[in-house]
C-alpha cells in the first residue's frame, strides 16, 4: 500500500484543493512527483505534467507534486514558480531544509526528481527515477487503466 498523506496544497486557487489527501483518491490512478528546484529544468518538467493531468482528469487519474528539501527562503521561490506557471496539479511540501519529510521518507526518495504511479486500489505500481517524458507518463496510464503489468 502506498503511504497515506495528507498536506496543505500551496495552490488553491489554481488547483481547487485545499488539501491533499491521499486515501481520499481511492479509484483514481495517482501519479506522486517528488521534485526540488536544484533539479533545473523545472519549466519543462512542469509543463509535462500541467499538460498530461489536465488531459487525463476525465480518466480518473490525480497528479500531485511534492516539493521537497527545500528551507522556508526557497519555498517563497517555490510558490512563485507555480504561480507563474499556472500549475493546475495540486503542490505540497515535504521537508524542511536538509530533513527529509515524513512522505519522503516513507516513500524511500533519496533523489529527485522521481514519481510514483499509484494504482485505483491505493498500491504502490511503478517508481521512475529521474525526469518522465509525456510519452512515458501515458504509457504507463494506460497500461494500469488497462489492468496490465508494468515493467
Amino acid at each position: 500500500m502506498a503511504p497515506n498523506f495528507n498536506l496543505k496544497v500551496i495552490n488553491p486557487k489554481l488547483s481547487g484543493y485545499k488539501n491533499f489527501n491521499l486515501s481520499s483518491f481511492r479509484g483514481h490512478i495517482v501519479i506522486i512527483n517528488f521534485w526540488a528546484t536544484y533539479n533545473g529544468f523545472l519549466k519543462s518538467k512542469a509543463a509535462t505534467l500541467e499538460k498530461f493531468y489536465k488531459s487525463e482528469l476525465p480518466n480518473k487519474i490525480i497528479v500531485v507534486g511534492v516539493n521537497v528539501n527545500e528551507n522556508r527562503q526557497r519555498r517563497q521561490i517555490v510558490r512563485s514558480f507555480v504561480k507563474s506557471q499556472h500549475i493546475t496539479y495540486p503542490i505540497v511540501f515535504d521537508g524542511y531544509g536538509r530533513t527529509k519529510g515524513w512522505i519522503e521518507s516513507n516513500y524511500d526518495v533519496n533523489e529527485t526528481p522521481q514519481t510514483f504511479f499509484i494504482s485505483k486500489n491505493g498500491h504502490v505500481v511503478f517508481r521512475w527515477l529521474g525526469s518522465i517524458s509525456l510519452a512515458t507518463l501515458y504509457q504507463i496510464t494506460n497500461r494500469m487503466l488497462l489492468g496490465l503489468s508494468i515493467k
